[in-house]
């Protein structure tokens, strides 16, 4: 709406490539049960985004930062300093 492009991306998946997503639900119990999601498709590649060219990064919770805490490129990326490509 304000001219921003957005990028989803994922670590190991290509553009076109889907990703599961999960649903928490709280069903009276002490905790939550997951439930499936969205297949949610990816529109870019992660081995061939540039950090320097985007304004801003959103990392979503759940289970995606477990996930991605130990690829080297993504600590790399959300780094303040990063504008390393």
């Amino acid at each position: 709406m304000v001219g921003h492009t957005v990028h989803a991306v994922c670590p190991n998946k290509k553009a076109g490539e889907k990703i599961r997503t999960a649903v928490h639900d709280f069903e009276g119990d002490q905790t939550y049960s997951e439930k499936p999601g969205h297949n949610f498709t990816l529109n870019a590649t992660f081995d061939e985004i540039q950090a320097a060219s985007y304004d801003a990064l959103v990392i979503p919770g759940g289970r995606a930062p477990e996930y991605i805490r130990l690829n080297h490129r993504v600590i790399d990326i959300t780094r303040p300093e990063c504008l390393c490509e």
